[in-house]
């Protein structure tokens, strides 16, 4: 059930092993080895990693896992990756979203979809038929976002009213300014809004901005039906609310209380259980979520595109994709190399993920985390270092074609050489705020080194700035800016990483989930995870 197999063959043979070990700097053998292990062990699964979203090739990435399921028969069988879907017995988030209620005429307007169409209106309009036939909704959210504008296409509207002006921003639980590729085109985009508001936790930088701040709840503070049951533990505190009110009282009073009438996270649950004759209240009584996905219950068959056919336009796996080349792109994947170093940018940078001990860019103000992880900071070879003249704990700056940011190198010898390691999210809440210092966002920010246009470092398709091997320099700091560091960020300086990545013990209870004993040699499980993200070597 292809289409296109003999044109997938033809573009896999400019490929040979000894290209793609290249590339990858992964021995022949052992990708030889691999592939026939993932071919013949099965079932199998590949899960999904955030490596692949990151980068210059992140389309064809993602559609070459895709395929690799398909033809070594390894979707929708146990143990295998399941074919999961809709349950016509739970109304799904994209049966709420209410696209409907969008024109044509509106939709069109959506920004991004001319230039990085993938996932949005534009670009999932071919497979609409063939959604609504297969799953019975025709726009539904095949993965998480679909029909989402192109973040970078709205800031720059929102920075410089092209194509149109954008002039409000509402932050939903979301540090807007650190969390998008290219701080500085954020920031200018959010101080030419008429209105910023921020749905929050704790005052983040995008919060001090903001022109209302809203206290929302947490997650142990209201129920919630994902996975599994989660019951609300505790109520929130003071005027705290779930966003499901929010947008209740937003749409009162928008005259649009009939489109989201729902004025609790519960109402909002219970409208989504009501095909299957359940209420919230059954559901955790009885102690069992209803299966949300057609598929992952033992019962359900496999197999089910034998009977189905797949949401496509030929209702087969399409290794030769028409609608990726009716919107101008290669139908076929490819690799397509990024920028290259240069001998002003001669390392590569590897940005994206945060450090263990945070979720993103929260996090900051928890006093456990920062004894564990308490500044930013840069992880490279020794190597790398030496030739560099640094040492563990020394300030330097990291920097790009577009800009810099500054933190202490910390060496892994299970860092590959050439390869520099910022982790994301970084400000310090403790520290000075306003529009000069921003708590150390214009420092720290690793999002600031980014770039969101530059079309050697974007995938193409879909718009996603390139985060794994971005050319990049390392500089030691010069006394007087180490200085400014060591007095603007005196609490987070009296907090040093150990030798290879072992933490200072904290203060924590003997009990405390956060593993008192992270200090000593016995790291075992723990070191060998976070040797991933080059941190241990034992």
């Amino acid at each position: 059930m292809t289409v296109g197999f003999e044109e997938f063959v033809h573009r896999l043979n400019e490929y040979p092993l000894s290209r793609v070990a290249e590339v990858t700097g992964v021995d022949e053998e052992l990708i030889r080895s691999a592939a026939r292990m993932y071919a013949t062990a099965g079932p199998a699964t590949i899960p999904w990693s955030p490596i692949t979203d990151q980068q210059v090739s992140s389309t064809s990435a993602i559609r070459l896992q895709c395929i690799l399921r398909a033809i070594t028969g390894n979707i929708d069988i146990k143990g295998g990756d399941r074919f999961i879907g809709f349950n016509p017995s739970v109304r799904s988030a994209s049966e709420i979203e209410r696209h409907d209620l969008l024109s044509e005429k509106q939709k069109s307007k959506q920004l991004g979809s001319q230039e990085f169409p993938v996932f949005t209106y534009r670009g999932m309009e071919a497979l609409g038929d063939a959604t609504e036939k297969v799953w019975g909704i025709r726009y539904a959210n095949l993965v998480n976002g679909c029909y989402m504008a192109n973040p970078m296409a709205v800031f720059k509207a929102m920075a410089d009213s092209d194509p149109y002006p954008v002039k409000a921003f509402f932050a939903m639980a979301n540090n807007a300014l650190m969390a998008y590729a290219n701080t500085d085109r954020v920031y200018k985009a959010l101080m030419n809004q008429e209105l910023i508001v921020s749905f929050e936790h704790a005052m983040t930088p995008t919060a001090d901005i903001s022109d209302y701040v809203l206290p929302g709840d947490s997650w142990l503070e209201r129920p919630s039906m994902q996975q599994g049951i989660s019951e609300q533990a505790v109520e929130p505190p003071g005027e705290c609310k779930n966003v499901a009110t929010f947008w209740h009282m937003l749409a009162s009073r928008m005259g649009l209380e009939d489109v989201f009438p729902w004025k609790t996270q519960e109402e909002l649950i219970n409208y989504a259980l009501e095909p299957s004759g359940m209420t919230w209240d059954q559901v955790v009584a009885s102690g069992r979520m209803p299966n949300l996905y057609r598929g992952q219950a033992e019962f359900q068959e496999e197999r089910k595109y034998l009977k189905t056919g797949f949401a496509t336009p030929s209702g087969k796996v399409e290794l030769y994709s028409k609608t990726l080349e009716d919107l101008g792109f290669d139908p076929l994947p490819y690799y397509r190399e990024a920028a290259e170093p240069t001998a002003e940018l001669p390392l590569r940078m590897f940005i994206g993920l945060p450090d263990d001990e945070y979720f993103r860019t929260g996090m900051r103000h928890v006093p456990e985390l920062r004894q564990r992880a308490p500044s930013q900071s840069f992880f490279m070879s020794p190597e790398d270092a030496q030739a560099l003249s640094l040492s563990d704990g020394n300030w330097a700056r990291v920097k790009t074609k577009v800009g810099g940011v500054m933190g202490r190198v910390y060496t892994r010898t299970s860092m590959p050489k050439g390869l520099v390691r910022v982790p994301h999210g970084w400000w310090m809440p403790e520290s000075e705020r306003g529009l000069e210092k921003m708590a150390g966002m214009w420092d720290f920010c690793d999002a600031r080194i980014t770039t969101d246009d530059d079309p050697e470092l974007i995938d193409i398709e879909q718009g996603i700035p390139h985060m794994k091997g971005v050319p990049c320099a390392v500089e030691k700091l010069d006394p007087y800016q180490v200085e400014r560091l060591e007095r603007e960020y005196s609490e987070a300086n009296e907090l040093m990483r150990g030798p290879e990545g072992k933490m200072l013990k904290s203060k924590s209870k003997s009990d405390d989930f956060m593993f008192d004993d992270f200090t000593g040699d016995g790291l075992e499980f723990e070191a060998v995870e976070l040797s991933l993200y080059g941190r241990n070597t034992k």
